[in-house]
């Protein structure tokens, strides 16, 4: 049996200080993020204003064209720093073509579960079929489920993982860390929240500070299996 860690406040304050050790290269690294992962998306959400489910289905393959490889990519930057090496431009984009075929099979299959939980979530709660309701509060399980999921994604991703086991193993370490995992989200919508008082930090920062926070979450789970792992570990 693993033995358990402490993850969020440790890995939180890991993140505030290499944010603060790396605040020029993070800001051109966020601001990269921004114009290629985000603003495309920007331009995609008033379409689901008129067409709901096409404008759903453009904005999955959007994120997946673009939001998924440019988040790998800011992450695959923040990793290299945790490492301490050089980080500049080019290492985003070297990183954005290296990972992109993988980057866009994880935001298809990952945009698209969420789209089936909203559809579904939308006909079982507009239904008066009890059956149809009790199904309903399955799937919003499933959706606490998905979202947790998104913590060790592109950790696994950027771990060299193939599609399939990208989320099995990111599945697995859900339900072996459910609380540590609970706790990462909160953290996580607590800095959004933060950065959406200040604007400036959700340009300037924020990617970053999530890219050094759930690397570093997902590096200190691991060292519990790595220590089950060795005959030594005492």
């Amino acid at each position: 049996m693993s033995r358990k860690v402490s993850v969020a406040w440790p890995a939180l304050k890991m993140a505030a200080i290499k944010l603060y050790d790396h605040l020029g290269i993070a800001m051109l690294l966020s601001l990269l993020w921004l114009a290629i992962g985000v603003t495309p998306l920007i331009f995609v959400l008033p379409m689901m204003m008129e067409a709901w489910l096409f404008g759903g289905l453009l904005l999955v393959l959007t994120g997946a064209l673009l939001f998924m490889p440019a988040t790998s990519a800011t992450f695959a930057a923040c990793r290299m720093l945790l490492a301490r090496e050089d980080v500049g431009a080019r290492t985003f984009f070297r990183a954005f073509g290296k990972n992109y075929k993988r980057s866009f099979l994880v935001g298809i299959v990952d945009g698209c579960l969420f789209l089936v939980l909203i559809v579904d979530l939308l006909f079982f709660f507009n239904t008066s079929n009890r059956f149809f309701q009790f199904m309903g509060g399955i799937w919003v399980w499933f959706g606490v489920f998905l979202v947790l999921l998104q913590i060790y994604l592109i950790p696994l991703l950027l771990a060299g993982n193939n599609l399939k086991d990208i989320f099995k193993k990111a599945a697995i370490l859900v339900m072996d860390n459910l609380g540590s995992t609970f706790a990462l989200v909160l953290e996580t919508l607590a800095v959004l929240l933060v950065c959406l008082f200040v604007p400036p930090l959700l340009v300037l920062f924020f990617p970053v500070m999530i890219g050094f926070f759930h690397l570093g979450a997902y590096d200190i789970i691991m060292t519990k299996y790595d220590d089950e792992e060795d005959p030594n570990a005492a």
